[in-house]
């Protein structure tokens, strides 16, 4: 699965034909078995969000064994969700071939979309847990940080979400889904250093929460915005191939959080 790869339609060739190379494309290979560095990434970063779910859900008062049990379950919604939003940037493709929508091999998933639809879907799944959505969020968007830049670091050693070429003072050799080094700005790196800022504001806000989901509305609202500003800086970014779509929902949500987070403060303190 690549993240975000966003190419102009291509009817005779997947939307990720080229995804074999990369930085370092493969972890480890031993006796045939080859370990994909992006998935393994997400694999690692699945798994440190779900230790620090259950360190952060004890600290927030919450069940951690329904935390965890909760956390499948979005990030499921999430993953499938991030699956769809990239078939239906690239329907064009899809359509003629619908057996490869769900083929692993041929990856792609754009994260915003899977992360809007874990959130909107989130209340189905908490309720009835008796789960908080306020606190939840607080404690699972340290995770979502941590597993967000194991992604991106995943996105730089397979080659995939590489930045535009360029020849300034923090452009990288690099290269991108096609084995093209060059030159680039490295997209991979801002967004992991974004998701890095983030998270350390995060840790040391934590005990002053003003209200229960303050925090994760002013990460997402900075992992939003941060976001409309950097998917520009893709080689792969047009604005007629999904790109300006992901752009204006990763904005939307960035704003949206902003909103809610202004309201419910303001509410806090009038109440």
């Amino acid at each position: 699965m690549v993240d975000d790869l966003m190419f102009s339609d291509r009817p005779a060739k997947s939307p990720l034909s080229h995804a074999h190379a990369g930085l370092y494309p493969v972890l480890l290979e031993w006796r045939g078995v080859r370990i994909p560095s992006y998935q393994a990434m997400i694999y690692f970063g699945l798994t440190s969000c779900f230790v620090l779910l259950d360190f952060m859900s004890r600290a927030a008062g919450l069940d951690p064994f329904r935390c965890f049990a909760a956390a499948i379950v979005l990030a499921s919604v999430g993953l499938i969700g991030a699956r769809l939003s990239f078939v239906a940037t690239h329907w064009k493709y899809y359509r003629q071939r619908p057996a490869s929508i769900w083929r692993q091999e041929e990856g792609g998933a754009a994260i915003v979309g899977g992360l809007v639809i874990s959130i909107v879907a989130s209340p189905l799944i908490l309720i009835p847990l008796n789960l908080p959505l306020g606190p939840f969020w607080d404690a699972a968007i340290l995770g979502m940080l941590v597993w967000s830049m194991f992604g991106r670091l995943g996105c730089l050693l397979h080659g995939c979400c590489g930045g535009k070429p360029s020849g300034g003072f923090f452009s990288l050799h690099l290269p991108n889904h096609r084995g093209e080094w060059q030159h680039r700005v490295p997209t991979q790196l801002l967004e992991l250093l974004l998701c890095g800022c983030i998270l350390a504001a995060a840790a040391a806000l934590w005990a002053y929460r003003p209200f229960p989901g303050a925090l994760f509305l002013i990460c997402l609202s900075i992992y939003g915005l941060g976001r409309a500003v950097l998917l520009p800086l893709r080689e792969n970014y047009r604005r007629t191939n999904g790109s300006a779509l992901y752009q204006g929902v990763a904005a939307a949500c960035g704003l949206a959080a902003l909103g809610a987070l202004a309201m419910l403060w303001h509410a806090n303190l009038t109440g």
